[in-house]
């Protein structure tokens, strides 16, 4: 059979929109991890408005956690103001 348009819905939050947010933040860490977690959190609602509760086991979690990582890497960099923005190329002093 093919899938309903709460399957589909579910399907573009869980894996496209964790892969997709993943990807992103092979290069932008911060814009990638928060495509991650909005459609890690979009499946999660969908799921349980769906099937009465959360998905069963940490899986879902554990295959988006690069993701995770990466926002929480972003954020970190940020922070404490490193980054590929705050840096100077090599060979140069930052200004």
């Amino acid at each position: 059979d093919w899938p309903t348009a709460l399957e589909w819905a579910l399907i573009a939050g869980f894996p496209v929109g964790t892969v997709a947010g993943m990807a992103i933040a092979w290069w932008k860490e911060i814009a990638g991890g928060r495509v991650t977690l909005a459609s890690l959190a979009a499946f999660y609602a969908l799921y349980a408005f769906a099937g009465g509760g959360p998905p069963p086991g940490p899986w879902f979690l554990a295959f988006a956690a690069p993701g995770l990582a990466l926002l929480g890497c972003g954020i970190a960099s940020r922070l404490s103001g490193g980054g590929a923005a705050g840096r100077a190329p090599p060979g140069r002093a930052p200004r």
